[in-house]
């Protein structure tokens, strides 16, 4: 039997995220005495496996297993060591006996074959370099395996992969020797198996387990002690009436394997399923494997990722095997690290990573590395397996054409497994071994196609249709019928070329008028969109989508044996019952794509689904930006980030730097995209979000994803529209504005508070730059009045920083108008959250509380009440020495204005500014001290 995988991608089980059962050595008291040895075995696969009374436990209680395996390897190299260090334990030498006995009946692995070598003759000592080539799997997994296998006396027995002859010697104990074939591709393994010392003759034979053995077939009882990707036809055709077959199955990654159990009922008819499981065997030798490296999984562990984003979804558990199994066909390529302490996968092929590690309060940070979003792969996937009920069993479906499928009970999720290469027509050697030909070079009865003819694939055009109506754009649909593909779905009239003498616009204008009845001048269609696809059944196609606006006739249905019905379709409301492959082409198009691929799974729907949708749009080369839309860049971020985007909204600010855009996603949702004007700006935008502003859940935006390159971010959707302009009554004003206090309380208290760094005192430094800048704007003594201020600033004590908004004003604040008042009457207010919240974290930094009420207090100018409101909310009152501060820094702020306003032809700011600065001379006729008091 070959042994349990325990290749680097799944070793780390031993230690992983879910606490799973050891691979580890037996404890060093192991008992010498053989009989006592195996008591125990069986006693602990009762006790921790399962294992019941039966015939598969009296068997392995009388099984020695020092006569299976005389000789074995227990490694002595640490792990990472180069190169690995072996010795060799022999049964006939008393000294080696304690330990080999430990590793025999103990729960761990048995080490049987180095580097391909004979068997038989073998000198004990050490070896060095190569690798394992043969293992007795860990007893656990072959107990359960065994008694899964249903064995009966009198059965004949097919054991593919005799590896040491512990299934083949169960199987005689239990069945009878006469009846039993053990299979093994290595020589040296069948000419050493010593089952003819336990009084056991079956037939050994050296061949392709794949192939088994039709001159003994047919056979009650077939064990694959080997991983495949598909349960081998050959031994389907050899299971007998009434027959059980058991083969593990996985894709190229070890991860997430699955247990095949085949039957063939007595009338001849073959039932399957797949079991997800937990450990399978090792991977058959022409099995390719994917692995991740240790270079891998320290770039996974350390690096920054290409974004990282926030979720309040749960990553799936490691017990939701039937979603990791489907992962493990329908995504493809992913292997998983089951050593790190969260969630992490990576996928080899393209170098995208996802590390999953809990923020606490059942929330959790999501980063995500590479061209793929491996983590809403998993997320999609979760939806449509939890929509088939959440399976862990699957039908394993025997097609005409060879095909191997699975599909839940309900038929909503199902994959292809992997179709076998081409046979080839070379005999299988079956007088060569494993050593005769190289440790690197295993034998195979399967030959690698290379050379052969390219891929090629059908081309097809598209027509969009398209005309102007007062509710908006609409295209003509037409309903597919008849014994077509995707019956009964809308589609886009369309065709294929009809051979090398036809161009693309000569095949679309012929189409229109077969299928439509329309005439279309070649001169009026325009390209829209070229769509490379592929559909669930793995064939693809390369589709041309032109638009068309001018044309002669009305359109009709003039091939009625594939078409019941046309119609137009609003291109903001496409139907339901949509191929999906159509539109992706139209969503394309409305996004205003030149190029776009849309792979679809095996197992996804003909039928367009939000949740399946596959379309990814790909940039221009030169980064054209459609209008209203951002840069292509910055669209394929944001479409990393939370997936397609359908809709963009220029919500920017009136001034040159300010870039935001609104975000519709294709399945739903509302999220912000903003290019930061500099490096400054993101970063400090950034930071906000990934402290701070987490706590105010959802009277803040949170973090989605960031992009330093592209100085961008991606924020969630907050409700409410800006305060600024918003005219609302005295008392909804002081409800407002105690909740505005109780806002920034929220924001300040965020992290304890520190001592200010030195030098950290009002931005004096920079007044005389901004008032030369605004002299020509300034009234007779505010040039004065300002500098006092500065003066006087240099006996101010420090205040103690907490964090701060930076720009806490009206227009950052979004108020809700759908949150309910309390009793505003009598001067309180509802702390319903949500009533207020705060956007444009770009200038928060570190600094004293009234920092954030520098530009706040030109809303409470004349209106003490709502100042007092304020206070209410904030929770206490200004000491003096933050009044004088704030007195400083508003005067400062105000010159800062002008000179900003004046220069960027912002009028409005200018005169804000002009009317504070005025309002604080009024105020202040003299300067206050640090403490409050006049100067």
């Amino acid at each position: 039997m070959s042994t349990l995988d325990t290749s680097p991608a799944t070793a780390g089980r031993t230690t992983g995220r879910a606490g799973r059962p050891a691979d580890s050595d037996p404890s060093a008291d192991t008992a010498v005495d053989p009989a006592d040895a195996r008591a125990t075995m069986v006693a602990e696969l009762a006790k921790k496996d399962g294992l019941l009374p039966g015939p598969v436990r009296d068997a392995l209680l009388a099984l020695p297993r020092e006569v299976l395996m005389p000789q074995a390897y227990v490694r002595r190299s640490a792990p990472g060591e180069e190169p690995p260090r072996w010795d060799l334990l022999d049964w006939s030498a008393p000294q080696d006996r304690p330990e080999l006995l430990g590793l025999l009946y103990g729960r761990a692995n048995v080490l049987v074959q180095h580097d391909g070598e004979p068997l038989l003759g073998r000198v004990r000592g050490t070896r060095s370099g190569a690798s394992i080539t043969s293992m007795s799997t860990v007893l656990g997994l072959t107990s359960a395996l065994l008694e899964e296998l249903d064995l009966r006396s009198g059965q004949r027995v097919l054991d593919a992969g005799t590896g040491a002859g512990v299934t083949a010697a169960v199987a005689c104990q239990i069945c009878g020797d006469q009846g039993v074939v053990t299979l093994d591709r290595d020589r040296h393994l069948t000419d050493a198996a010593r089952l003819a010392d336990l009084g056991f003759r079956p037939e050994a034979v050296c061949g392709s387990g794949d192939e088994g053995c039709p001159a003994q077939a047919p056979f009650d009882r077939i064990f694959v002690s080997y991983t495949v990707e598909r349960v081998p036809a050959a031994l389907v055709e050899q299971l007998a009436p009434g027959g059980r077959l058991l083969a593990h199955v996985t894709s190229a990654s070890p991860s997430w394997p699955a247990l095949a159990v085949v039957e063939r009922t007595t009338d001849g008819q073959i039932t399957a399923e797949l079991r997800a499981v937990e450990f399978a065997h090792r991977a058959g030798h022409s099995m390719e494997r994917i692995w991740l490296s240790e270079a891998f999984r320290q770039r996974i562990a350390t690096g920054p990722g290409t974004w990282t984003r926030r979720s309040m979804v749960a990553p799936p558990d490691d017990t939701d095997r039937g979603l990791w199994l489907a992962a493990d066909h329908l995504l493809g390529g992913l292997v998983c690290d089951f050593g790190a302490e969260h969630l992490v996968i990576g996928a080899t092929g393209c170098g995208s990573w996802v590390r999953v590690e809990s923020a606490g309060r059942s929330r959790w940070d999501v980063t995500t590395h590479g061209p793929r979003d491996i983590w809403k792969e998993l997320q999609d996937l979760a939806g449509r397996w939890r929509s088939a009920g959440s399976p862990s069993r699957y039908r394993l479906v025997f097609e005409a054409d060879d095909g191997q499928r699975a599909v839940s009970a309900c038929g909503r999720l199902s994959w292809h497994l992997p179709t076998p290469p081409a046979r080839s027509t070379r005999e299988y050697p079956r007088d060569l071994s494993r050593r005769a030909l190289g440790p690197a070079r295993p034998v195979s009865g399967w030959c690698a196609v290379s050379g052969g003819q390219r891929h090629t694939e059908p081309v097809d055009v598209h027509l969009i249709l398209r005309r102007e109506t007062a509710a908006g754009p609409g295209v003509l649909l037409s309903r597919r019928a008849g014994q077509v593909y995707a019956a009964g779905l809308w589609h886009l009239p369309s065709g294929h070329l009809d051979g090398p003498h036809e161009d693309v616009v000569a095949a679309l204008v012929r189409e229109a008028r077969e299928e439509t009845g329309v005439v279309i001048d070649p001169a009026d269609v325009r390209a829209a969109v070229t769509v490379h696809h592929r559909s669930p059944g793995n064939s693809s196609r390369t589709g041309y989508f032109f638009e068309v606006r001018q044309w002669q006739g009305e359109p009709r249905i003039a091939e009625p044996d594939v078409c019941d019905a046309m119609d137009w379709a609003s291109l903001d409301a496409l139907p339901a019952g949509m191929v999906a492959y159509c539109r992706a082409g139209l969503d394309a198009y409305t996004a205003g794509a030149r190029l776009a691929v849309h792979f679809q799974l095996p197992g996804d729907p003909i039928a367009f689904v939000p949740g399946a949708d596959r379309l990814r749009l790909v940039p221009d080369v030169t980064s054209r930006s459609v209008a209203g839309h951002p840069d292509a860049a910055v669209v394929e971020f944001a479409e990393r980030a939370v997936g397609r985007i359908t809709a963009w909204t220029d919500t920017s600010w009136a001034r040159e730097n300010s870039r935001v855009w609104r975000a519709h996603g294709a399945q739903g949702g509302t999220w912000y995209v903003k290019v930061h004007p500099s490096e400054r700006f993101h970063g400090r935008e950034v930071r906000g979000l990934r402290t701070w502003a987490s706590a105010l859940g959802a009277a803040a935006p949170q973090l989605v994803a960031a992009d330093e390159t592209l100085r961008a971010v991606v924020l969630t959707a907050v409700p409410g529209r800006p305060l600024h302009g918003v005219v609302l009554a005295p008392q909804q004003e002081r409800a407002v504005f105690q909740q505005i206090g109780a806002l920034a309380r929220r924001i300040h208290q965020s992290s304890p508070t520190c001592t200010a760094p030195a030098g950290s005192g009002p931005a004096v430094a920079k007044a005389d730059r901004h008032l030369a800048a605004a002299r020509h704007h300034l009234k007779p003594g505010d040039e004065e009045f300002v500098r006092e201020l500065v003066w006087k600033a240099e006996d101010l004590q420090p205040l103690e920083w907490v964090e701060t908004h930076g720009d806490f004003q009206l227009r950052n604040i979004l108020y809700s108008a759908e949150a309910a008042f309390g009793d505003e009457a009598a001067g309180g207010a509802d702390d319903s959250e949500n009533l207020v919240a705060v956007i444009d974290l770009e200038r928060s930094e570190p600094g004293p509380a009234v920092r954030d009420l520098v530009r706040l207090s030109d809303a409470w100018d004349g209106r003490p009440d709502l100042f007092d409101a304020f206070l209410a909310g904030y929770g206490r009152s200004l000491t003096g020495a933050e009044e004088a501060r704030l007195v400083i820094d508003m005067a400062l702020d105000s010159v800062s204005g002008i000179a900003y306003g004046a220069a960027h032809d912002d009028p409005e700011l200018v005169e804000r500014s002009r009317r504070t600065l005025a309002r604080l001379r009024a105020e202040h006729h003299t300067p206050r001290s640090s403490t409050g008091e006049a100067w």
